[in-house]
């Protein structure tokens, strides 16, 4: 895994001055900060097992492993999943095309998102927020596609980063953007802008 420094743009409603910072280094523990420890005894022996959690706590994971769905391929995603609502979104199983970038995007399970953009997360409610913490993404077909990452609320923008995405390495994006109801991903390239995103982080 490879953790991009992505720029983030913090932009003021109020003043037309704005504040660029850098994203800070993240390691993988630290994307999985909680844990969960089973305990088996039997006689002579204890068990242990460490079951990593995908977001720290509080936050909801968004896995795309738990679609009902009669394709267990590929499809589009539900408008409404996972709390959020979705435009340009899909889901695959990294099976499908093993040569791909999209087994790096991978983080659990077996499927990720995807999308040739602009994938388009809002809020259910208009009144609701959220905040972005985080996840895991790569490209699909092509690499250095610029990922411009955008987070709204009522239409007014508030943050933004870019990313470059491969399809030989994942991508670690840590922003923890806080009150928003729109986030917006754009893919920049000559090629083919297929990524693939997985352990979306939010806290509603």
């Amino acid at each position: 895994m490879t953790t991009a420094e992505g720029t983030t743009t913090l932009l003021s409603t109020t003043a037309k001055s704005s504040t660029t910072i850098k994203n800070p280094t993240t390691t993988t523990a630290e994307l999985r900060s909680s844990t969960t420890t089973t305990t088996t005894a039997e006689p002579g022996s204890t068990t242990t097992t460490t079951i990593e959690a995908v977001c720290q706590s509080g936050a909801t994971a968004i896995i795309f492993d738990d679609i009902s769905s009669s394709d267990p391929v590929e499809a589009e995603l539900p408008t409404n999943y996972a709390g959020l609502s979705w435009t340009n979104g899909y889901y695959i199983s990294i099976n499908t095309n093993p040569g791909s970038g999209y087994r790096y995007a991978v983080a659990s399970g077996i499927y990720v998102g995807w999308s040739k953009g602009p994938l388009i997360m809002q809020t259910i409610s208009a009144n609701s927020t959220m905040t972005f913490v985080s996840c895991v993404m790569a490209a699909g077909w092509w690499d250095s596609i610029q990922m411009t990452i955008t987070g709204y609320y009522s239409n007014t923008q508030f943050y933004t980063a870019t990313y470059s995405l491969n399809t030989y390495t994942q991508t670690s994006v840590v922003l923890n953007w806080s009150g928003i109801n729109e986030i917006i991903f754009t893919p920049s390239t000559s090629g083919y802008p297929d990524f693939g995103i997985d352990n979306l982080c939010i806290i509603f």
